[in-house]
């Protein structure tokens, strides 16, 4: 699950700040938000979103002031835990790189591994701040863990709300067909701007995960010929 704006792309023309923020879970409309992925989301006070950015800048010296959060989010996860444990990201974007490389999963199994997720620095993350802001009121997202590859995924392509065409996630040159939620989705959301639209299969349904903004149409792999 990657963040919806990957550091050091030019932001093509057309996609402005207030697009970008709209991509955030947060941000999503109530009818985006009950065709997602089962999720929690979790208020930060002022305090807890500045350390949450310090800790993206700098990493584990933040970890201090954070203790209290990684508790509160472990206890109000407790439902979306019952088969195991939980994914945890941003509104505006996941921890995934850091966590792979420092702990080889995404899975958050106990408060104290909430907190070292919570610390690690990400440069991706502080990046996404500095360029596109952290939309007005940031929450941390906390979903149950799925491991990558268990359940089928697809990542779909909306111009001007409209669904372009759709691919296998991890294998950008296999075409799929569009999850059929998906122009719903994008209606809902209502950005001018190029979207990808990320999907998981969960309980039998399509259910979104990312929403990310392309911020370089070099990113979008190319139509396959027909």
């Amino acid at each position: 699950m990657v963040g919806p704006v990957p550091a050091g792309l030019r932001a093509q023309r057309g996609v402005s700040r207030a697009d970008i923020q709209r991509t955030f879970v947060e941000a999503w409309p109530e009818e985006v938000a009950a065709s997602a992925l089962p999720h929690s989301l979790i208020e930060l006070s002022e305090a807890e979103a500045r350390a949450l950015r310090r800790a993206h800048r700098r990493g584990a010296d933040s970890a201090p002031s954070l203790g209290r959060l990684a508790g509160r989010v472990w206890a109000k996860s407790r439902a979306l835990r019952e088969t195991g444990g939980v994914f945890l990201r941003m509104g505006y974007g996941s921890w995934a790189g850091p966590q792979l490389a420092a702990f080889g999963t995404l899975e958050v199994t106990s408060a104290q591994e909430v907190l070292a997720t919570l610390a690690l620095r990400d440069r991706r993350l502080a990046e996404i701040v500095r360029r596109w802001g952290q939309g007005p009121a940031p929450k941390l997202v906390v979903r149950p863990y799925i491991a990558p590859g268990d359940v089928p995924e697809r990542r779909v392509l909306v111009v001007r709300g409209q669904v372009e065409r759709a691919w296998l996630r991890h294998q950008p040159t296999e075409p799929a067909t569009p999850p059929e939620n998906a122009r719903a989705i994008a209606l809902a959301l209502g950005i001018a701007a190029p979207l990808t639209l990320d999907f998981m299969a969960y309980e039998g349904h399509w259910r979104l995960c990312d929403v990310g903004p392309v911020v370089d149409r070099d990113a979008v792999p190319p139509a396959p010929a027909a």
